[in-house]
């Protein structure tokens, strides 16, 4: 009886505990790992800018990582992507709410 009657109430608790669950959002992006692997304090700047390249709709190149961004004065919601690879300016569709390249140059493509 007591192990059956233990079994039950943990089985209860854990039904209690799916069923009251909530969808939990992030208060923040997360922190930006670079690629030596070394985790550094959170920036929150960085943070926002690998958000804002990850989540974006503009397709990544091989090995491409984010390196650095910044707003653009006087565009609007319009931002300089650096990676690894390129520098891209994204700016942000009004009417779809997304960020689109406006344009982006290979490092290769410098001379």
């Amino acid at each position: 009886g007591g192990i059956i009657d233990m079994a039950s109430s943990t089985f209860q608790g854990i039904q209690r505990v799916a069923e009251s669950t909530e969808e939990v959002s992030s208060l923040r992006p997360p922190r930006l790992i670079r690629e030596d692997g070394i985790i550094r304090p959170y920036d929150r700047g960085e943070a926002d800018g690998c958000d804002l390249f990850e989540n974006s709709h503009i397709k990544k190149l091989e090995a491409e990582s984010f390196q650095h961004y910044c707003p653009v004065p006087g565009r609007g919601k319009a931002y300089i992507v650096v990676t690894s690879r390129r520098v891209i300016l994204m700016k942000e569709m009004e009417i779809l709410g997304h960020m689109i390249t406006d344009w982006d140059y290979l490092y290769e493509d410098f001379t």
